[in-house]
């Protein structure tokens, strides 16, 4: 049987103790594209070429408006302050996962633990209480060492290691291949 999901209501929200996770929208373009293009954001991703308006509120319809993508602004408790996104795309319908990902504001989300809680909070209430998936993957690069401690504590272990190449300027990078499972086993 195959799954079909549906965008999220606007109203969906899930709440931790310093952070709650929301759909993006497109009021929020001006952030996400203004941390996602950062130097410090784009050094660690596997697609370096900066998102335009267009292709994120493409990105917005097609994506995370059929249900395709599930991105998350993640913001302060206090404040309602975002400072980063974690999203879940590319379902393997075999093995009912999901690949995950985040992003962080460099200055507001770097090194408070808002990363990790914001990460905990989409796998466990999002991937394995909502949408009852039974494995969570990602995929990060070996020198994001501040990447692998948000998965090591999220409960991520490393499957596999590759090389793969960056686009659009063709680097090199050791790929670092991890997973978790629903039931903790893996």
């Amino acid at each position: 049987m195959q799954r079909e999901f549906k965008a999220l209501s606007s109203e969906y929200r899930i709440d931790g103790s310093k952070v709650y996770l929301r759909p993006i929208k497109e009021s929020d373009t001006d952030f996400i594209l203004s941390v996602r293009n950062s130097d410090y954001v784009m050094k660690n991703f596997f697609y370096r070429k900066p998102i335009s308006v267009s292709e994120h509120e493409s990105w917005l319809k097609s994506k995370v408006g059929e249900g395709l993508v599930f991105q998350f602004a993640v913001c302060l408790k206090e404040t309602g302050e975002p400072v980063g996104s974690v999203y879940m795309q590319r379902y393997d319908e075999a093995e009912d996962s999901m690949e995950t990902g985040l992003f962080f504001d460099k200055e507001k989300g770097s090194g408070k633990g808002l990363a990790t809680e914001a990460y905990a909070l989409m796998i466990e209430e999002f991937a394995f209480g909502f949408l009852k998936l039974s494995k969570v993957t990602s995929r990060v690069m070996k020198s994001n060492t501040a990447s692998l401690r948000v998965h090591e504590k999220c409960g991520f272990k490393e499957v596999s290691e590759s090389i793969e190449t960056t686009t659009p300027d063709g680097e090199k990078v050791r790929t670092v291949f991890l997973e978790r499972y629903a039931d903790g086993e893996n």
